[in-house]
């Protein structure tokens, strides 16, 4: 099962519940309950593929082939319906796979391995961050079935994955021995001038006490502001949506809940700990559900910025209904407002600072916090922002023996926008009222994978708060606002 994710970020797309957000013990329907003579029609149906369909089946499949019909075919785009087999797989705390993070990327249709576990399957096969996975035993991904990438690698531990990769143009096939792979939840570190960071994955039922215990260790750290990563987290559990909302406040209001009659009420958590620091929320477009509720009353409270896309637009709720088989109804029971009564459903938060680049919104979280100096180390692959590892290509490249910077890098720190002129060779930079021509023939730019480059002792002249050098062989950046 792998998990979708970002930055130095997650393992085999865990679809885990994929948006699901309310898990309660409801009761268990009976066979008498659920008998079709209510539906006489279908019951005729399912009689008449029992005795002429070609390919024989047995009860339980009917039964299972009955169920996923009637929840996929509801006019509700997160109801579903597991097998007894399949709930226990997709909510294990570890499973059977590979050990992979990787991004999704639904307009280009690609996804691309962003972190390997370290001593992992993948890393021992060989697949590098940066690759695009192409197929799997044969079967190219498809990034439209998100249900599909949840089993992407899912098999028997021990037997072999068959993966296809295009790295860096180039073909390659390799095979991977599936194996046991915990979950990771969240991931934190201390970055440059105090700032902590959390990456929050999922909100599962371990995430709760994570979150915790890597929030007390930033705060003994000396922690003073904080970037909460939501980037690609999908959801989870409203009772660790709650745990994780008590790190933050001491009492608020997270959300308003709407039943199937109307009825709206407050839903407030009480007995928490108040942060009373400067943060700042990443998200994008894979930030669904709980992780909205989140951003999302963080945002209408006042207490943090929101940097990013706008998010998914899930605001509502599922609750899992356990059947006489064993087997997990799931569907949509309520939906939820923000705290000032915003429905986000099909059209997600609206960030208060728009950006669409991955290191540029997180360039832009630490200004906003306040940091001083922005160092970046290029590892061509990766680089390293103010100690944090973000998989970037090329943020800084050198091209015969001269440094470049990335034109998009350079317009998220400072206040400089690159025009094109009448001449396809000539750009021009704009900083304040300073403006200069560059000529790519002279090699004052080059272009790389679509992306302009400027030579960095041309943009030094222009931004002297600028400093672009090689230090052991690999390029950094520094810039001092």
């Amino acid at each position: 099962m792998m998990k979708c994710t970002q930055n130095i970020y997650k393992p085999s797309f865990i679809i885990i519940l994929i948006f699901t957000l309310l898990m309660v013990n409801s009761p268990s329907v009976t066979a008498e309950e659920a008998s079709s003579a209510k539906y006489p029609v279908a019951e005729e149906a399912m009689e008449l593929i029992e005795q002429y369909y070609i390919y024989p089946m047995n009860e339980e499949y009917m039964e299972d082939f009955l169920l996923k019909g009637i929840a996929n075919t509801l006019p509700d785009p997160y109801s579903n319906y597991f097998t007894k087999e399949e709930y226990a797989y997709i909510t294990e705390e570890a499973f059977v796979d590979i050990g992979i993070e990787v991004k999704v990327d639904r307009a280009a249709k690609t996804v691309k391995i962003i972190h390997i576990y370290e001593g992992s399957p993948a890393e021992k096969a060989g697949l590098k961050e940066g690759d695009v996975i192409l197929t799997v035993d044969g079967d190219p991904v498809d990034t439209a079935d998100i249900y599909a990438m949840a089993y992407l690698f899912a098999g028997e531990k021990g037997t072999t994955a068959i993966v296809q990769v295009k790295r860096q143009g180039n073909l390659k096939t390799l095979r991977v021995i599936r194996d046991t792979i915990e979950q990771r939840y969240l991931y934190s570190q201390m970055l440059d001038e105090q700032i902590g960071y959390i990456q929050l994955l999922e909100f599962m039922d371990q995430s709760g006490d994570m979150f915790k215990d890597h929030l007390t260790l930033l705060k003994e750290q000396g922690m003073e502001k904080l970037v909460l990563d939501l980037r690609y987290n999908q959801g989870g559990y409203i009772h660790v949506l709650d745990e994780i909302a008590k790190q933050l406040w001491d009492r608020t209001l997270l959300m308003h809940t709407t039943d199937r009659t109307g009825y709206t009420r407050p839903h407030v958590i009480l007995g928490g700990t108040e942060l009373d620091i400067p943060i700042v929320v990443l998200v994008n477009d894979f930030s669904a559900s709980a992780s909205e509720i989140l951003a999302g009353a963080l945002q209408d409270h006042g207490k943090a910025q929101i940097i990013g896309t706008p998010t998914y637009g899930k605001a509502r709720m599922q609750h899992v209904f356990q059947l006489s088989n064993e087997g997990m109804l799931i569907f949509t029971t309520d939906a939820y407002l923000t705290p000032n009564k915003h429905d986000i459903e099909g059209v997600g938060l609206v960030p208060d600072i728009y950006e669409e680049d991955e290191l540029a919104q997180l360039v832009k979280g630490l200004h906003t916090l306040g940091t001083q100096t922005i160092t970046l180390e290029d590892y061509s692959d990766y680089v390293i922002v103010n100690g944090l590892k973000v998989l970037h290509e090329s943020a800084v490249t050198v091209f015969k023996d001269k440094l470049y910077v990335e034109t998009s890098l350079l317009s998220t720190l400072a206040p400089v926008s690159f025009q094109h002129t009448s001449t396809d060779t000539k750009r021009t930079i704009v900083h304040g009222n300073t403006s200069k021509t560059i000529d790519q023939q002279k090699g004052h730019f080059i272009t790389k994978n679509g992306e302009t480059y400027v030579h960095a002792e041309i943009l030094e002249t222009i931004l002297p708060n600028l400093d672009v050098f090689l230090e052991n062989g690999k390029p950094v950046l520094h810039y001092a606002y």
